[in-house]
């Protein structure tokens, strides 16, 4: 059997003293190796904050692997969508 491939937005409540954070998770179930694999959960922080802001943001993408979240959407994708979306991040 195939693999399946996931990504997962993931997001933190905005409060008072923070604007939230948004991140996503890419992930995929072997069948072979009976086993989930994470390659990796992603978010941008920008380089100085600020309320308003539309448009491009100068920032980074950072690794988020430990952060928790307050909401999540899983999404099934396919291998050719799920290695599109990894390369972006590798750009």
């Amino acid at each position: 059997m195939a693999e399946k491939y996931f990504i997962t937005m993931l997001a933190d409540v905005a409060s008072f003293s923070s604007p939230g954070h948004a991140f996503v998770n890419f992930g995929k179930e072997s069948d072979a190796q009976m086993s989930s694999i994470t390659d990796g959960t992603f978010g941008m922080y920008p380089d100085h904050w600020s309320k308003g802001i539309i448009g491009e943001v100068p920032g980074q993408i950072k690794d988020d692997f430990l952060r928790n979240s307050t909401y999540k959407k899983i999404v099934e994708v396919s291998e050719v969508e799920y290695d599109q979306c990894l390369a972006i991040l590798k750009k």
